[in-house]
């Protein structure tokens, strides 16, 4: 009779002091040892991404192979998101993308409960990040190990509504 109580309480403490992390839209890919690097801002209806929304980098297989988990303490931006490459020393096992595979991007809005891709989504290279080392991205977005880019993503939720042209 006691075990049935002291689970939930343990579960009711740990709730109420914070100690369980939210639940992520996508289970964030394994750590591995070849990476390119993106950073930038991100945009939802040009407004700043909220705690909860999720970025995505799937490699041409579909395969997450990076993730940035917004926590809404940094605004507009989006931190560094290392985007796993495949390491050659492990023949048969894919760690992530290819030299020079095509990169998907997709977001997860939790507030609006969706995910977009495809067409949804503006990939705009900038080299506003460049005093930090990351330079501008050439698209589209492909595999480039040990480089760090700068990319500015937005997304419009509204189909009907353009881009706005650069």
């Amino acid at each position: 009779m006691k075990r049935k109580t002291v689970v939930p309480l343990i579960l009711l403490v740990a709730v109420l002091c914070g100690n369980v992390a939210e639940a992520s839209h996508w289970t964030p890919p394994g750590a591995g040892t070849i990476f390119m690097h993106i950073a930038g801002r991100l945009t939802i209806d040009g407004k700043a991404p909220q705690s909860g929304d999720e970025l995505g980098v799937f490699g041409s297989d579909g395969t997450l192979i990076g993730l940035h988990q917004v926590d809404g303490s940094t605004g507009f931006l989006y931190g560094d998101v290392a985007i796993s490459g495949d390491d050659p020393n492990t023949p048969g096992e894919n760690e992530g993308a290819q030299e020079g595979q095509s990169l998907s991007v997709k977001v997860w809005s939790a507030k609006n409960g969706r995910e977009y891709s495809g067409n949804e989504i503006q990939l705009i290279s900038t080299d506003e990040f460049s005093k930090h080392g990351y330079s501008d991205l050439a698209l589209p977005l492909v595999f480039k190990e040990n480089i760090f880019k700068g990319i500015n993503i937005s997304i419009k939720s509204n189909p009907g509504i353009l881009f706005p042209m650069n």
